[in-house]
């Protein structure tokens, strides 16, 4: 049996709550899980969609509207530019 994926260089997570999560408890409970499930070269916008993006976009509330996407292996991957 493999051994599951594991980070091998610690989570940076910004501190301060991001303007596209809607409450700090939400922003809490998102940091928290990502730190338990991130892999390497994870950010926020990792796991954002081009729907979202734009919305927040429209609100005002996307600090990285450069972020772009692909679909490698098939699932949706976002990824921040500055």
């Amino acid at each position: 049996m493999s051994k599951p994926n594991k980070a091998t260089k610690p989570l940076r997570m910004p501190v301060k709550m991001l303007k596209c999560f809607s409450s700090q408890e939400q922003w809490d409970e998102y940091k928290a899980l990502a730190q338990y499930s991130a892999g390497d070269g994870f950010t926020p916008c990792t796991d954002c969609t081009p729907e979202f993006k734009t919305e927040m976009q429209y609100q005002h509330r996307c600090q990285w509207p450069r972020t772009t996407f692909s679909t490698p292996y098939g699932g949706l991957i976002g990824h921040r530019r500055k």
